[in-house]
């Protein structure tokens, strides 16, 4: 059997994740996947709307998706569902595929109360008048972007499917869709065990909810108000206003500052923040894609950060199910042929060792979902990372797929393999 000839489309959404893969079998009808499909808001390119993207995938596909794949509840690969959800929902979709923190009863998110208590906090810390807070609030609302309205939406694409049609799938397995002949499907992440969906930077022992319930005391402060318009952890009658003269002035004096609570507390709030965004993007199903015949893989990683990476270096896959050969991970590192880097190029979504490093191929290809004029002048965000952007062009056998490197008005950029 040979190789389905494959094309891969990345859409120009602005700075978030859309890829239509497009498997052609020597004699078959085109088998079609889709991978997310978002924004940050804000960040779109001129010209290029959501409606169109969502056209141009009905008629690319004849509105047809073998599978949609969801890697993460992220708003920036979930919010163009929402704006095209009218076109989406003339095609045929046939299948969902999720990560297992997706599956009822084992989902792993943020709660509500705590994402509430950080607009709360964020809306307190930015009437400050103090330039630190305006730092983190700015930083939670960058968090929010990526989150708020994200768990409504990612329940709206999956009221498309019915319930049999809904995968969950684990790090570990291995599977051939009877529909896609000649590709095998490994999954990575993420990983089942919580330290690795903690494990967000390179440093060890950095994790998400180190501070467990009672760190989320900020956001029961800001949500529980004592007194109409305070914003405050403390009961109101401990107010400089409420002291009596003598003592209120004691606490007033430029001298006696260091006595004050004011917006400290709230200071753990964008810590908080930027932990739980990338503890989402730790949750993300990663997917290796085989070309049997030649044994080529495309790697698609979502947002998956460090942790998500590390848990691949002791898996190993049995293809066969039969107890035959395994497969390491490394070794589908190696073969890798096409890489979709993660979470738009930034520093800490992609492993160096063990992960650049291990993508030996000489055929190596990547794609970056980036917008990084915006990035950098809306937010102070590089994406991508000149380091890794540098490492990345010196392993690949063609110039770095961008979708900020088109034409203005261009849907999308596109390689076939």
């Amino acid at each position: 059997m040979t190789d389905p000839k494959v094309r891969i489309r990345m859409y120009r959404t602005g700075l978030g994740d859309c890829h239509l893969l497009m498997f052609t079998p020597t004699n078959g009808k085109q088998r079609n996947i889709l991978i997310d499909c978002g924004y940050f808001p804000g960040s779109p390119f001129s010209g290029v709307t959501m409606e169109q993207i969502a056209e141009d995938i009905g008629r690319s596909t004849d509105n047809r998706l073998d599978a949609v794949v969801v890697t993460h509840e992220h708003q920036d690969h979930l919010q163009g569902f929402m704006d095209a959800a009218e076109r989406f929902q003339k095609m045929t979709l046939s299948e969902l595929w999720m990560a297992w923190t997706e599956k009822p009863g084992q989902k792993i998110v943020q709660e509500k109360r705590s994402i509430a208590g950080l607009e709360a906090a964020a809306a307190g810390l930015a009437i400050s008048g103090e330039s630190e807070g305006d730092e983190m609030a700015a930083a939670i609302e960058g968090m929010l972007g990526f989150s708020k309205g994200t768990d409504q939406s990612f329940e709206t694409v999956k009221s498309w499917f019915p319930a049999g049609s809904r995968k969950f799938w684990n790090p570990g397995e291995v599977f051939e869709p009877s529909w896609l002949p000649g590709v095998r499907v490994y999954v990575l992440g993420p990983p089942k065990d919580l330290s690795a969906l903690r494990k967000t930077t390179g440093k060890k022992n950095v994790e998400m909810y180190e501070l467990a319930a009672e760190q989320f005391g900020f956001a029961a402060a800001a949500m529980d108000e004592m007194e109409p318009g305070s914003l405050s952890p403390f009961d109101g009658k401990y107010a400089r206003e409420k002291l009596q003269a003598a003592l209120e002035k004691s606490y007033s004096a430029p001298d006696e500052e260091w006595r004050r609570i004011d917006t400290d507390w709230l200071v753990s709030a964008a810590r908080l923040a930027l932990q739980l965004d990338s503890y989402t993007n730790n949750t993300s199903l990663v997917l290796a894609f085989e070309l049997k015949q030649s044994q080529r893989v495309l790697l698609f990683v979502g947002d998956a950060q460090i942790g998500n990476w590390l848990s691949w270096q002791s898996l190993e896959f049995e293809p066969d199910g039969k107890g035959g050969e395994k497969v390491p991970a490394a070794d589908l590192l190696s073969r890798t042929v096409f890489y979709k880097v993660g979470h738009h190029g930034s520093h800490n979504a992609t492993l160096v060792e063990g992960g650049l490093l291990g993508m030996t191929s000489a055929q190596l290809h990547a794609a970056i979902p980036t917008n990084e004029d915006w990035a950098k002048r809306s937010k102070d965000w590089e994406m991508p990372n000149p380091r890794l952007f540098k490492e990345l062009r010196k392993r690949c056998v063609s110039p770095i797929l961008r979708a900020d490197k088109a034409p203005t008005g261009a849907l999308f950029v596109e390689r076939a393999l």
